[in-house]
């Protein structure tokens, strides 16, 4: 078949056939247990090799640069910033 697995943290794991279910109306999860288990496999190990985190790590935002007085006073001329 021709599915498309998805993992929502709060929601849980989703399976649509996409050939016959090409809205995604009908989640077929509980009837195809293997594909789940297989796709799910093939999820964490890509997540591995690509070093991306799991479906719940926590969210860091990233350190901001330091900017100089020219490029802070250019962002709050833009609005983008509050003095």
């Amino acid at each position: 078949g021709n599915y498309k697995l998805v993992q929502h943290t709060e929601d849980g794991t989703f399976l649509f056939d996409l050939q016959n279910d090409p809205g995604e109306d009908h989640d077929i999860a509980a009837k195809r247990p293997k594909v789940v288990e297989r796709m799910t496999e093939d999820l964490d190990q890509a997540r591995e090799t690509l070093g991306l985190p799991a479906l719940d790590a926590p969210i860091t935002p990233p350190e901001l640069p330091e900017l100089s007085d020219a490029e802070r006073q250019a962002l709050i001329d833009l609005g983008y910033l509050e003095e």
